[in-house]
């Protein structure tokens, strides 16, 4: 990506605000992405899992993708969510992600077709596909986007012929993969923790950043954690992790389903968004869940 800096450090995974009746709440996510600035983050990924992307219309997406990019300018990037059952739709995304301003997209496997495919020739294909529609902007794979894995072989392939492919997102709950990843593809792509628990683990094993949803809630926390571990303090990044991060973490990760409407209820309680609303098929938590989790955070001193 000429002109910047490789992109690493902490990159959020940003909620997709809606309002109250269901429509993309542009006033909401530009408040969103100036608060993930001001806390520091070293980038922003929109239209992610945590952004409910498979909620949201091609129009949509595109608008989701501008206002980032016209709230970071040319502070942080954003990183846009291409996720799409068919490679068409995941290139048409990629396309209208770079055209808005997107400096990478994040590609995951196509969810559903591995029912179709016994190798990684299929995947690599479609990988292929979606990185050319994304002309100049890099290319983050998403490995255990939708729960499925990038084999390593497959990673060290695209590396290896397709130079924008510089990144992985590492969710697959398989730390050996950061050496394994590097070792295949000659230290070329930057891996990126991508799971919650994992993420002190892997930033000793010199992950080059996480792509997390957590610094919604605290960003600045977050970051240091990061910035901490890269640069070799890490007693006081421990601290921080285990005081303000992981009682985020643990509230809204232990019922899996619900992280993305904990991040949003805490937001609408710090006055970053207007309204905690999810779309279909995610449900809105229920008034003792919402009540708890808010109590428990509040309790922990992040809200």
């Amino acid at each position: 990506m000429s002109g910047h800096e490789p992109i690493g450090g902490h990159l959020c995974l940003a909620v997709t605000p809606f309002s109250d009746d269901g429509e993309l709440d542009r006033k909401s996510l530009a408040s969103l992405v100036e608060h993930l600035v001001a806390g520091g983050v070293d980038g922003v990924i929109v239209l992610g899992s945590t952004g409910e992307f498979f909620s949201m219309d091609a129009n949509e997406c595109r608008a989701a993708v501008a206002i980032a990019v016209d709230v970071c300018g040319d502070k942080v990037p954003v990183i846009a969510g291409v996720g799409a059952p068919g490679t068409t739709e995941a290139a048409q995304r990629a396309a209208a992600a770079a055209d808005a301003g997107a400096a990478a997209v994040m590609v995951p496997p196509p969810f559903y077709a591995p029912a179709f495919f016994s190798t990684g020739e299929g995947m690599e294909r479609h990988i292929r596909a979606v990185a050319a529609a994304a002309g100049d902007a890099e290319v983050m794979l998403y490995d255990g986007g939708g729960g499925i894995e990038i084999p390593v072989n497959v990673t060290a392939q695209l590396a290896a012929s397709v130079p924008s492919v510089t990144m992985v997102k590492l969710t697959v709950p398989l730390p050996q993969k950061v050496a394994a990843i590097r070792d295949a593809t000659d230290g070329k792509v930057r891996v990126l923790c991508g799971n919650d628990a994992l993420t002190l683990y892997e930033l000793a094993l010199g992950v080059d950043g996480v792509a997390i949803g957590v610094g919604n809630v605290v960003p600045r926390d977050v970051t240091e954690v990061v910035h901490g571990y890269q640069t070799s303090d890490r007693d006081s990044a421990r601290k921080r992790f285990y005081d303000k991060v992981l009682p985020v973490a643990s509230i809204a990760l232990c019922s899996t389903p619900e992280f993305i409407q904990v991040f949003k209820a805490s937001l609408v309680e710090m006055g970053v968004i207007a309204s905690s609303h999810v779309r279909s098929p995610l449900e809105p938590l229920d008034p003792i869940r919402r009540d708890e989790a808010l109590a428990a955070l509040k309790h922990a001193g992040v809200l």
